[in-house]
């Protein structure tokens, strides 16, 4: 039973790859993830087959798999009108990197009473990325490299051995302080711009040093106000003469709520000082990246160019998606904005302490009778998981969540503003035996599991 109940390594060398899935303290997660209970039939219990070696022009079977998620969605919806047991399509174990968000909608919906399974192949473990890989490298200098990048490509997190990486910052950790006119400090020290109380501050002599070059991918993240929220913004210019930094956008609170407000500033290229920081130079097109490990090429780094995997979406809160099932499933890496404000953002602007950044790697919407099981999601750049305004009897069970931009998993019904539909349609979910950890990578006023009416 022991080697039958081995979890599989990736796909790649142990170099490249090393272990990181954390077992959960299910003992049905482990029998997911084991291969007991396969025989040599087990490939006939699958209606389609996906594998990184396959075609999408293929049959779909265990010996000529398709290659892609879309591929197999498309095939199945002939079948769904006559549906007298799950369909079940099953992912070979290795990498698979999406283009697009996997969307499943109304017409993907299970009938009948059964439902649509995506799940590994049983032994196997497929990983779905949310960008591309990265390995043309050159050295920069010292332990950095870099990689030039096609046009316009832009990100603001980075995966390396499936590990979310820190765009480079100042200081390397803690904070700086901004601190209030009537705080007692003394002249010197760093004070809020009461012309701009949520835009603009002072800054200490020699915090932010002069000679560094701060470009349009600088940033500042800052508590403002009672420390209930972070937020992050570019910079739009910095007054050394009166040690004044305007950030392009205002935080949500007045930053001269209280004293001594923390923050630090990342996206420069001069701060890149340390293992696992990278910089995206936006002009010239260039990813720099001093490696957690050498050489750098035997690390998998892979660049977000999503920011949802998987959005399981349905029309309306009246015509929902429904009887779905994901399961078993690596899903890892997605991006982060240049802008972060708890009101304002992926979802347009919201009233106060209402979430607007509601974006997860899977997200799902007008849904019904769905589940999400014994996954490991990691690397998302806002929420794990999203659950998101009319949404009922949604299952995410037995998953681990982690080091995630912002929540773990995200609940967000209609607040009673809306009146039409009703508020009361996020309801009925069931979150259980999930692991969640290391969540608010990107967002520190994050949580495991944040509900907002619902």
């Amino acid at each position: 039973m022991t080697a039958l109940c081995q979890i599989p390594a990736r796909i790649s060398t142990p170099a490249m790859r090393p272990a990181r899935w954390r077992i959960l303290s299910t003992v049905g997660l482990l029998l997911f993830w084991c291969g007991a209970v396969v025989d040599a039939n087990a490939a006939a219990a699958f209606d389609l087959v996906i594998s990184p070696q396959g075609g999408d022009d293929n049959p779909g079977t265990l010996e000529k798999p398709l290659r892609t998620l879309m591929a197999a969605r498309d095939r199945l919806r002939d079948r769904l009108p006559s549906m007298n047991r799950d369909l079940i399509v099953a992912l070979r174990g290795g990498d698979y990197f999406l283009e697009k968000p996997f969307r499943l909608e109304v017409a993907d919906s299970g009938r009948n009473g059964f439902s649509v399974v995506y799940r590994n192949f049983p032994g196997e473990e497929p990983w779905i990325h949310g960008g591309h890989r990265i390995t043309d490298w050159t050295r920069d200098r010292g332990s950095i490299s870099k990689a030039q990048l096609p046009a316009g490509w832009v990100f603001h997190s980075l995966m390396c051995d499936g590990r979310m990486q820190t765009k480079a910052r100042h200081p390397n950790s803690g904070y700086l302080l901004a601190q209030n006119p009537d705080s007692g400090r003394s002249v010197g020290q760093a004070f809020v711009d009461s012309s701009q109380p949520q835009q603009a501050f002072s800054f200490r002599p020699g915090d932010l040093p002069e000679k560094w070059t701060y470009g349009p991918e600088a940033q500042v993240m800052i508590w403002a106000g009672y420390d209930w929220f972070a937020d992050t913004s570019p910079i739009a210019g910095i007054d050394w003469s009166h040690r004044r930094l305007i950030m392009a956008h205002p935080a949500l609170c007045n930053i001269l709520a209280r004293p001594d407000r923390r923050y630090f500033i990342q996206g420069v290229r001069d701060a890149l000082d340390q293992p696992g920081e990278f910089f995206v130079d936006e002009r010239a097109g260039v990813l720099y990246f001093w490696p957690p490990r050498e050489p750098i090429e035997t690390c998998f780094i892979v660049a977000p160019t999503l920011t949802r995997l998987i959005e399981i979406q349905g029309q309306s809160p009246g015509k929902p998606v429904h009887h779905v099932r994901v399961e078993g499933l690596h899903l890892e890496g997605s991006d982060f904005g240049r802008r972060f404000n708890d009101t304002d953002g992926t979802h347009g602007t919201t009233l106060w302490n209402e979430p607007a950044n509601l974006d997860a790697a899977v997200y799902v919407q007008h849904a019904e009778d769905v589940a999400i099981r014994f996954c490991e999601i990691n690397g998302a750049g806002y929420s794990g998981v999203s659950l998101i305004g009319a949404a009922r009897r949604i299952e995410v069970y037995g998953n681990h969540i982690h080091d995630c931009g912002y929540h773990g998993i995200l609940l967000q019904g209609y607040s009673p503003r809306h009146g039409n539909p009703p508020p009361d349609v996020n309801r009925e979910n069931a979150l259980v035996n999930n692991h969640i950890d290391h969540c608010g990578r990107l967002v520190r006023h994050a949580a495991g599991i944040f509900i907002h009416s619902s």
